[in-house]
């Protein structure tokens, strides 16, 4: 009887740390990113407008990344600002690079929700609507 409950705990250890071993292997787990555009600077970085959804049961975010050129969109939320719209909307985001150290993003206001919205990144000021 011992030896079965040994076997037991073990194999509902063994399947816990399999679950959070592939979950961690998929990066953020069911999320993905659809990147939309890349708005390029003139200087070491891009920034990219995306969409992030968990499937079908889920309502998808735009969020936006300022990440360096020529490097890979990573599985993560954007660094600079998250929203969702209320309502279906296409792709309602716009971003313009002033210079190396600014930019600009302009958005739809109506039935917008914004979960995040950083004004300064990586020494570079972020200026909305």
């Amino acid at each position: 009887m011992k030896m079965r409950s040994i076997i037991l705990i073990l194999s509902i250890a063994i399947f816990v740390l399999s679950i959070i071993c592939g979950l961690n292997i998929f990066g953020s787990g069911l999320f993905r990113n659809k990147e939309i555009t890349r708005y390029d600077s003139l200087g070491k970085y891009t920034a990219v407008v995306f969409i992030r959804d968990a499937g079908a049961t889920t309502d998808f975010s735009y969020q936006i990344a300022i990440i360096k050129k020529g490097t890979k969109l990573p599985n993560k939320v954007g660094n600079i600002f998250i929203c969702e719209y209320n309502n279906w909307h296409e792709n309602n985001i716009n971003v313009k690079w002033v210079n190396n150290k600014n930019v600009k993003i302009w958005y739809e206001e109506k039935g917008i929700t914004i979960f995040k919205k950083i004004n300064k990144i990586k020494n570079i000021d972020i200026e909305y609507n």
